[in-house]
């Protein structure tokens, strides 16, 4: 027997925690807070996101910029 998994209705709790939707965050906003809602969002410090995304937009020749701006854009 096959177990049936029920995809139309995704189970959003990993563990005993619950997971968020990814937003902007106006609380810890530089710009526009998306590199402070991707760190709330994966509870990682916003400093490590801040670093990783400079880093990410130097190596990749600012193609995270636009990332970075149609996020901005989706985002609530």
């Amino acid at each position: 027997m096959s177990k049936k998994i029920n995809i139309a209705q995704p189970n959003n709790e990993i563990g005993n925690q619950k997971m968020s939707k990814l937003t902007l965050s106006r609380e810890d906003a530089k710009i526009w807070g998306v590199c402070s809602g991707i760190a709330k969002w994966s509870n990682i410090d916003v400093s490590v996101v801040r670093i990783l995304f400079a880093v990410g937009t130097i190596i990749g020749v600012g193609s995270l910029i636009l990332i970075y701006i149609l996020l901005a854009m989706i985002l609530d």
